[in-house]
């Protein structure tokens, strides 16, 4: 008895304050019949689990907490699998952006509990992707050595994504300067 009448009490708050700022929009219409939908569906057997614990290892070139932040998974928050899939998404992006493009993120365990759920992730960085080689491929209108000066990555560098962009910005600068303000670069990075 007063278990369904506490869970159906919030949405008719909801549907009263939205129905007194938004009257006769068909808009409001839908988002009334979402609410009472999203509000009336929610039982207790379908409580989100809180993070009891967080755990990530194999991290190597940075802290596992420094990977934790990445993922943007904290102990006491609501776990969600979007919020993990974009976590992960994060961490991978931040590998790359160190050089490490072929860095795999795996859930090796999730246990729900009285407290909670506890997650663990396994990070494999891989190698750190390595400049091989920097070469041009076409006939440039000003000696090779100008081209050279402005280029910093070389080979045995790490492959990081904002170095090469500095590069990139460095040549175009070089063609501008010398009257060329059209040209475009197309990098060939194979990793």
């Amino acid at each position: 008895g007063s278990a369904r009448r506490t869970r159906r009490n919030p949405g008719i708050i909801l549907m009263s304050a939205f129905s007194n700022t938004f009257v006769g929009s068909k808009t409001t219409l839908l988002v009334l019949v979402l609410l009472m939908i999203l509000t009336g569906t929610r039982s207790a057997s379908a409580v989100s689990q809180r993070i009891s614990s967080l755990r990530v290892h194999g991290a190597r070139a940075v802290s596992e907490s420094t990977v934790g932040e990445w993922l943007g998974l904290q102990t006491g928050s609501y776990w969600s699998a979007t919020a993990e899939a974009r976590g992960i998404q994060r961490v991978l992006s931040e590998y790359q952006a160190l050089g490490y493009w072929h860095v795999e993120v795996q859930k090796t365990n999730s246990s729900p509990g009285e407290t909670g759920v506890a997650l663990r992730y396994s990070v494999d960085e891989g190698r750190q992707a390595r400049v091989a080689i920097v070469s041009f491929e076409e006939d440039l209108p000003f000696p090779m050595k100008m081209v050279e000066s402005v280029v910093e990555v070389r080979p045995g560098d790490p492959v990081v994504r904002s170095r090469l962009s500095s590069d990139a910005d460095a040549l175009l600068g070089l063609f501008e300067r010398n009257g060329y303000p059209f040209v475009e670069l197309t990098p060939d990075i194979l990793v």
